[in-house]
């Protein structure tokens, strides 16, 4: 299970490894959320935003 965070509202949101790299919508604003596997690009600004 891959857990990602929105960066729209910042729901964390869950969603199943086979669905990697297939488009995903967060469940609670419906925005589209990045489901690649890419490397995330991590600041002081946004660390807590992102590990926590």
């Amino acid at each position: 299970m891959i857990e990602l965070r929105c960066p729209w509202c910042g729901t964390t949101n869950r969603i199943p490894d086979t669905r990697a790299g297939s488009p995903a919508r967060c469940g609670r604003c419906g925005q589209p959320l990045a489901t690649t596997l890419a490397p995330v690009g991590v600041t002081d600004a946004n660390f807590e935003a992102i590990v926590t």
